[in-house]
């Protein structure tokens, strides 16, 4: 702005008859007021999030955000240390399934993959409830085949659905 001072100075003498200096103070004042604002509101779009950050760095930050809330959640806090998280990031466009140690001991993570990798294909197809709803029943039954029901079993954890918002 600064190159252009004097060409802005002289255009605007010309349009204004009674010019003062204020008037070029005002104009860069009010011209980087536009700039912030237009910046701010694009870095605040997801969609350009998703093509300005290396899809390493949103894959690391999915399962940071995944692992803080199978912590925060309580996930991990069974007697047999069996409780899982199906974490859904739809503006990264990922699935995060997090198995506690427990279980991690007894089913091997290609189970656990396959089960990711369906979910996924149901939001290319978008039908994530009809995918969603059969790989909880998958996971269901895999963890009934190497964690049968005792007779002295409580439900440890609730079976909600979580929303989080960003």
């Amino acid at each position: 702005m600064l190159f252009f001072s004097n060409r802005i100075e002289i255009i605007m003498q010309h349009k204004f008859w009674d010019y003062s200096s204020a008037y070029l103070i005002s104009f860069y004042g009010f011209s980087t007021f536009i700039v912030i604002s237009i910046f701010y509101f694009l870095a605040n779009i997801r969609f350009i999030d998703r093509l300005i950050i290396p899809k390493k760095i949103r894959n690391k930050k999915v399962k940071e955000r995944a692992i803080r809330h199978f912590m925060e959640s309580g996930a991990y806090n069974t007697k047999e240390r069996s409780g899982i998280l199906i974490f859904i990031s739809f503006l990264e466009r990922r699935v995060e399934l997090l198995a506690d140690i427990g279980i991690s001991k007894k089913i091997p993570q290609e189970k656990w993959d396959s089960i990711v990798q369906y979910i996924v294909n149901g939001i290319k197809e978008n039908k994530i409830s009809e995918h969603l709803s059969k790989a909880i029943e998958d996971c269901g039954k895999l963890l009934a085949i190497h964690f049968p029901i005792q007779p002295d079993d409580v439900n440890e954890l609730k079976d909600d659905i979580d929303i989080l918002e960003k």
